[in-house]
């Protein structure tokens, strides 16, 4: 019954090739190949496909393993099918396209020679590869077809798998598709080849495929690429490949123009995208309206599910702009709504201007709609916020105790300690803590990680400056050996060496042993001179230099980090700006990324809205004071320490550790005395 249905469905239904071929070029297409799921040749009769597929059905009906078939096609993967699916395969082969489409984009056998595909079948890719490559050269279209088709396996399979791939890959695979392409169309001119496909025609035998059908198939095969790219490009979005998607595009779009079906074919994969992308923007709208308070979440998951959008390389073409506006305008407006509904229940009106600022980039149109809104907020921080009408005049006196403990720390060259403290206390009391409070805070602690960042790249750099031992024992041994050297430097110049070396009168440089005509040598050049290693000090040296540029890129790094958290915490240092902008240099320099810093400015005391006034306290201990000023509209933050008598200090640890000495001696004699007198 089930047999009769689907054979009333096709015969009824008038063939829509299209849409056909937009189903059929997807990602898995050769996972879903007839002649690969029924193991069998492309050049199978008719009685030979309805004898394999009963020899399937009857197995599958008796839960019985199926028969192995003609080819194996060993190495490619297939899904498992029930019977169900099996008879809906069988039944829409006999739709004279579908079978010519399975056959075309299937590998064919060269003439008779049927032991050559057989072999691939069975798993011997290599060689056979390499046989229909040299049978490509001699014009053999049949070996180029089969090559193409492999290559386009290979290209769907990267595509699906690009989890895997790095930037550098992912570039390849730009050219790759663009060079099948071009390898297609040339193809495609091969007159010996549209002979093959009408002799396949003939073979379906079939009025619905009429005798001038071959003249259409051009386009129609360069459809089928086009539509599986674009259905990898679909894919890798799904999949949040966003890198592999830009670069699908980029390849559509350059193929677009010399196809004249791809405008429409992009056009329908970008209306296809859009509806999927529309529908998960009005999921995130919904979130935000049943849940205000986690509106921020919710936004954060809507921008990690919009990088495919916001990310995308710039198109100039006029044809998808209308697109990508749309989309734009959709996306801001569900932005909005959700922060508009964090605001209503928070307002955290310093939250909503944050996450404002990282999105400013991606919206140059709004720019004017963002900064009004932006200003909005800022209003609403300046009139209502508690901790703005909540200002003290002084510090607490645990605070002044733990910034003067700090201070201290510092000037003893504790780095570590002293920041330890200020980030525990800052943990501790974030929530009972003013703005004035956190910002000298941030300010003691931007000097803290400045002389840390400082103090740790000047120890460290001495070491790396320090030159390589195989070079020193170069240098050590050119006194006395300097006729040696110059000869040696001359005739690497003169590319003499290897005439030196038959002589047996090379030697290593660094070791002054022996190089002999049949070993390796090394040339190093350092300060424009050249020298002579052998095998075992040149393997040294290229160690030592490679532990040498890790250990610099992770100063670089650590040191950058540092630097940035102090700038964070006090931006208007020229000092710390300073030191920033020279690691940044360097990073540049050796082309090393900085890690972004972590932190995260205290949820209610953001140091962007400084209180006006400038409020000035001092912290007196052991008659040693700290001035700490705080300004909003300059934020000429610093800390400066004037009439720090350190040398007391000094003097008064002097004399604890006399006093400690003069009573250890006195014990000691007295005890001595003691046992004197017991005698």
């Amino acid at each position: 019954m089930l047999k009769n249905q689907i054979n009333h469905d096709i015969t009824n239904k008038s063939f829509d090739i299209d849409s056909f071929i937009e189903n059929f070029s997807d990602i898995d297409m050769y996972q879903k190949n007839f002649f690969l799921i029924f193991q069998m040749n492309p050049d199978a009769s008719t009685k030979e496909i309805q004898k394999r597929y009963q020899q399937i059905n009857i197995a599958l009906k008796l839960g019985m393993d199926v028969p192995d078939g003609e080819m194996k096609w060993s190495g490619f993967p297939v899904k498992e099918y029930d019977q169900v699916t099996i008879l809906d395969l069988f039944e829409k082969i006999k739709q004279p396209e579908i079978n010519l489409f399975h056959q075309l984009f299937w590998f064919w056998q060269i003439d008779e020679k049927t032991i050559f595909l057989k072999k691939f079948s069975d798993g011997y890719h290599k060689s056979i590869i390499e046989y229909w490559d040299q049978e490509k050269r001699n014009d053999n279209y049949v070996s180029y077809h089969n090559l193409l088709i492999f290559e386009h396996i290979k290209l769907l399979h990267k595509c699906k798998n690009s989890k895997k791939l790095n930037d550098e890959n992912i570039e390849e695979i730009y050219i790759e598709w663009n060079q099948l392409y071009s390898d297609w169309i040339e193809l495609l001119d091969h007159t010996a080849l549209w002979d093959k496909i009408n002799n396949i025609i003939r073979r379906i035998d079939d009025v619905r495929l009429k005798s001038n059908y071959s003249k259409k198939l051009r386009r129609k095969i360069l459809t089928v690429l086009f539509w599986s790219q674009a259905n990898c490009y679909l894919y890798s979005i799904k999949k949040n490949r966003y890198k592999l998607a830009e670069i699908l595009l980029k390849s559509i779009q350059k193929q677009a123009e010399n196809l004249k079906f791809g405008w429409e074919i992009i056009l329908k994969i970008l209306e296809i995208q859009k509806n999927r992308y529309f529908s998960i923007i009005l999921q995130f709208k919904s979130q935000a309206l049943n849940n205000p308070k986690s509106s921020i979440k919710t936004l954060t998951s809507l921008i990690n599910e919009s990088q495919w959008f916001l990310t995308r390389a710039p198109n100039g073409h006029l044809k998808i702009e209308n697109y990508f506006e749309t989309i734009e305008s959709e996306l801001f407006t569900c932005i909005k709504v959700c922060l508009e509904q964090y605001e209503k229940t928070t307002e955290k009106w310093n939250n909503i201007i944050t996450f404002l600022n990282k999105f400013e980039t991606y919206f140059p149109n709004k720019s004017e709609l963002i900064k009004q809104y932006k200003d909005e907020l800022a209003n609403q921080i300046t009139n209502n916020h508690h901790y703005l009408t909540s200002y003290h005049n002084e510090l607490s006196s645990d605070l002044q105790t733990v910034i003067e403990d700090a201070i201290n720390k510092i000037y003893d060259l504790e780095f570590e300690e002293a920041d330890n403290l200020l980030v525990s206390y800052l943990e501790k009391n974030h929530s009972r803590l003013y703005r004035q409070e956190v910002n000298a805070l941030y300010i003691t602690r931007g000097a803290c990680l400045n002389q840390l960042a400082t103090e740790l790249y000047n120890i460290e750099i001495k070491k790396f400056n320090q030159p390589i031992l195989e070079l020193v024992n170069c240098y050590n041994n050119y006194k006395g050996n300097e006729d040696y050297y110059s000869n040696i430097h001359n005739a690497t110049i003169r590319n003499e060496i290897y005439h030196i070396k038959s002589l047996n009168n090379l030697f290593c440089q660094s070791c002054a042993l022996r190089i002999y005509s049949y070993e390796n040598h090394y040339i190093i050049k350092d300060d424009d001179f050249y020298f002579v290693f052998c095998e075992n000090c040149y393997s040294n040296f290229q160690s030592s230099t490679t532990k040498k540029i890790n250990s610099y890129e992770k100063l670089i790094k650590k040191c950058g980090k540092l630097q940035l958290e102090a700038h964070f915490m006090n931006s208007s240092s020229l000092l710390i700006k300073k030191n920033l902008d020279f690691i940044q240099q360097e990073a540049r320099g050796a082309s090393i990324t900085i890690q972004k810093t972590s932190v995260i400015p205290v949820e209610h005391f953001p140091i962007d809205n400084l209180n006006q006034n400038t409020k000035q306290v001092q912290i007196s201990k052991n008659q040693e004071k700290v001035t700490i000023k705080s300004s909003t509209s300059s934020r000429n933050n610093d800390i400066k320490t004037t009439n720090i008598k350190i040398q007391q200090n000094k003097n008064k640890s002097k004399r604890t550790l006399i006093l400690s000495l003069i009573f250890v001696v006195v014990t000691i004699l007295l005890i001595i005395l003691i046992s004197i007198l017991r005698n």
